[in-house]
């Protein structure tokens, strides 16, 4: 007989508040922080662990969200005692059906479901489905905390949360000293590897294959620490990306992702095909050659094209409108540029939520076609696990609306160890060192805070 879990009690407030910055909220340690996610157009943090779920398949997301619904529904509205709250401005109760339509769940997925993580994923779940015991979302200049508890008394230690969050305000700082670096796999590696792929492709069992780098940095800084420095930086430069960061046990999972797996809110599905990369430069006429080379590349338009293609034909059973541009954009990072072609699509009335997005991920612009091939040569051939890079990360509610990014410009933050990842596009035509120095580009994101001034 399965046990019968107590119900959960849900209470929500909210007040007028600017969004702070990144480094307010995580300047100071707190063990308790779980997750933080920014988007262009709201920050959510959640503190500390209400319902958990680790190492779970991506198939089972729709079961753990029905399951942890139905014990807030049969919960009660708790009364969260607000005193000292006064300094935030004025508080205003939400009722208990808007404030269940706020509730957020942190999903993170990796790009492979594994019988076991390696290094440096090795002590990390593989996945985790996360309802916090206090969650603050700044939107729309309002904060709104939501209480998850028990009872009375885990709402009232949730408030406590809340309240020294609020008190608790620290800039975070390193002093940027690196005791050791590491490429993996090195260069003469890689150097083969890309030539296997190349081979693959040309014999036709690939079109396609993304491959990943990783450098591994020493470092003498709490993970937490490093990963709030990190991440403070980031915030201004990379504004209209996902930041996210992860805490699990002692270690820190961050970076700035560009890329959205999918969105969905209501009937309304937005996906993105990001794929073809260049520099940019600081200098407007470099940067003009630069983009005219990024839209006439041959290699690159192959590159891209193969994951529109890819990403179109996995939605169209399920939507019956698909709106898609025939030329691609250029997205324009403070340090890198890609083509990207948005995607639109209406959800089709008898299709669950979530089919789209495990039909989706991963797409070609982290893993290959055809997915299962590139997957394998994938899995077969890097020398490290992706673990959560080029998985997914994201919100998602009750009521069948989420937002899912890739985990791109990512790092990882261990003990004694600074892990960053970045990959890059194999097509017929591609040359491995070009290959190697766009990795190299993309791991500069979160690299170049710690390699200024390092010894």
């Amino acid at each position: 007989m399965s046990k019968v879990q107590s119900p959960l009690r849900l209470a929500a407030v909210s007040f007028d508040c600017k969004q702070p910055l990144i480094e307010n909220l995580l300047g100071k340690e707190r063990q308790d922080i779980a997750f933080f996610v920014k988007t262009p157009t709201s920050i959510v943090l959640g503190i500390g662990q209400a319902v958990a779920y680790f190492n779970d398949k991506k198939e089972m997301i729709k079961g753990r969200i029905k399951q942890t619904l139905g014990r807030i529904v049969e919960g009660q509205v708790g009364e969260v005692e607000m005193e000292k709250w006064g300094h935030v401005g004025e508080l205003s109760p939400l009722v208990f059906s808007k404030a269940i339509r706020l509730v957020k769940l942190c999903m993170v997925f990796p790009f492979r479901h594994k019988p076991k993580q390696d290094k440096p994923w090795d002590g990390i779940p593989q996945s985790l489905v996360l309802l916090p015991k206090l969650t603050l979302i700044w939107e729309n200049g309002r904060c709104t905390l939501i209480f998850i508890g028990k009872d009375e008394k885990e709402l009232d230690n949730a408030s406590r949360m809340g309240r020294e969050l609020f008190v608790s305000i620290s800039t975070p700082s390193i002093d940027r000293s690196i005791t050791f670096r590491k490429n993996l796999p090195q260069k003469d590696s890689w150097t083969q590897m890309v030539t296997q792929a190349i081979q693959e492709i040309q014999s036709g069992h690939l079109h396609k294959v993304v491959l990943a780098r990783c450098k591994e940095y020493g470092h003498t800084y709490p993970p937490w620490k490093l990963a709030a420095f990190c991440l403070s930086q980031l915030e201004h430069i990379y504004e209209e990306s996902t930041l996210y960061f992860v805490h699990d046990n002692q270690s820190v999972c961050f970076g700035a992702s560009p890329e959205i797996l999918l969105e969905k809110t209501g009937e309304v599905l937005k996906t993105m095909a990001l794929a073809g990369t260049v520099q940019k430069s600081k200098s407007s006429a470099t940067n003009q050659k630069l983009k005219q080379l990024l839209i006439s590349s041959q290699k690159m338009a192959i590159e891209h094209r193969a994951v529109t293609e890819a990403i179109s034909q996995a939605l169209r059973p399920f939507v019956k409108k698909m709106t898609l541009s025939d030329t691609p954009q250029i997205m324009e990072l403070k340090n890198i540029q890609h083509l990207y072609t948005p995607i639109e699509a209406v959800l089709k009335e008898e299709v669950d939520s979530y089919s789209p997005l495990l039909a989706l991920h991963p797409t070609p612009a982290v893993g290959g076609v055809p997915k299962d091939a590139a997957t394998d040569f994938i899995s077969n051939n890097e020398p490290f696990d992706r673990g959560w890079y080029t998985g997914f990360i994201g919100l998602a509610d009750f009521f069948g609306n989420y937002r899912f990014s890739v985990i791109l410009r990512c790092a990882l933050a261990t003990q004694d160890s600074l892990w960053t990842f970045a990959g890059a596009g194999i097509v017929e035509g591609s040359n491995s060192e070009e290959e190697w120095k766009e990795a190299e580009m993309k791991m500069r994101a979160i690299l170049q805070f710690l390699e200024e001034g390092s010894a």
